[in-house]
């Protein structure tokens, strides 16, 4: 029974307490506010995503696009001072288009 008992002290023990320890010092987890900008290359892949697997008609307006799961959580670009991001369904892609 000792020998069970000093097999526990001397080794059981310390490696638990080092994956109690690395769990803790993990990295936080990342929020929605805090994966950034959507690139217009991603919008163009969640458009096509969308239009091949969903079905659901594809959005009427780029912010519905933003509850693809490839975008969940990002921001859409600012657009360029007098232009808006559209959906272009003649070319299937999302694009700066004038006000």
């Amino acid at each position: 029974m000792k020998f069970h008992c000093r097999i526990l002290q001397r080794f059981l023990l310390p490696a638990a307490a080092v994956v109690l320890i690395a769990g803790c010092s993990r990295e936080p987890q990342v929020t929605a506010t805090d994966k950034g900008e959507v690139t217009l290359a991603e919008l163009n892949k969640a458009y096509a995503t969308w239009e091949m697997i969903s079905v659901t008609p594809v959005p009427k307006t780029v912010e519905g696009l933003t509850n693809s799961p490839v975008l969940k959580g990002k921001r859409l670009p600012v657009p360029p001072p007098g232009q808006k991001l559209v959906l272009d369904p003649a070319r299937r892609q999302v694009v700066f288009a004038d006000q």
